[in-house]
């Protein structure tokens, strides 16, 4: 007989270990109280560094929560994790923007290492970024999960353009979204936060959309979505107490 499925996805984390760990908790627990008997599988939807103060302990958190685990976890490249990788890949077309990535939270990530005794680029997570799949496809919940979005007009390509930076309004606009592959599925993301900082379920006849990029390094809270067979979504937020970064 086949187990009923919790599948719990995590937003944009940014370096903010300690909300990291507080939600874990929190899910674990509901898992072991409310759904002790289904099949768990923990999703992160990407962007775990920059920004915010500990994106060495994230990134460690992760890799030892996959060799750890008693259950399936699904870690997702974000943009934040590609830049990464791209600036000190001499080989890479990117690598000439080492300084907008200082910029734009990689300053952060570049003292967390250091404050770990660490020198940049550090192989060990270098690796564990570039292993990291761009999109997972659950089919029982008929859900995909991805960073940023999807191209819908597209789909089922794999962009990596488009998963890890799309802000479109073409994807944003659920209702406009006519392709056979995404009818009665349902899109989870992160990437572009919600100006209410609460999450965002779109849901029309056809399709829904899940935003779970609730601006934890904003000053706002980090958000994940629990998935239950023959349920609603329901929601778990841990609110920051990170100080709302900035762009310099």
């Amino acid at each position: 007989m086949t187990r009923p499925y919790l599948i719990c996805a995590i937003g944009d984390i940014h370096g903010l270990y300690e909300q990291l760990i507080e939600l874990h908790e929190l899910i674990f627990e509901r898992r072991r109280i409310d759904y002790p008997n289904h099949e768990f599988i923990l999703v992160h939807v990407g962007d775990f560094i920059d920004r915010g103060p500990r994106s060495f302990e994230v990134i460690e958190e992760m890799i030892h929560l996959e060799q750890d685990a008693d259950f399936q976890i699904i870690n997702l490249r974000g943009n934040h994790e590609q830049q990464f990788v791209d600036v000190y890949n001499l080989e890479s077309e990117y690598a000439h923007l080492l300084d907008t990535w200082l910029c734009w939270g990689g300053s952060e990530t570049v003292r967390s290492y250091e404050t770990a005794g660490k020198t940049l680029p550090y192989q060990r997570h270098v690796e564990w970024i570039n292993s990291l799949p761009l999109a997972w496809k659950h089919s029982p919940s008929k859900t995909i999960f991805v960073h940023a979005g999807i191209d819908p007009e597209t789909y089922p390509n794999i962009d990596p353009d488009v998963v890890l930076w799309t802000r479109s309004a073409k994807f944003m606009n659920v209702a406009d979204w006519n392709n056979p592959a995404l009818d009665g599925w349902t899109v989870v993301h992160g990437h572009t936060p919600t100006r209410s900082k609460q999450y965002e379920f779109v849901t029309t006849e056809h399709n829904s959309r899940i935003n779970i990029d609730t601006g934890a390094v904003y000053a706002g809270s980090l958000t994940a979505v629990l998935l239950c067979e023959d349920r609603a979504p329901e929601f778990i937020s841990v609110i920051s107490n990170n100080p709302s970064w900035q762009r310099p």
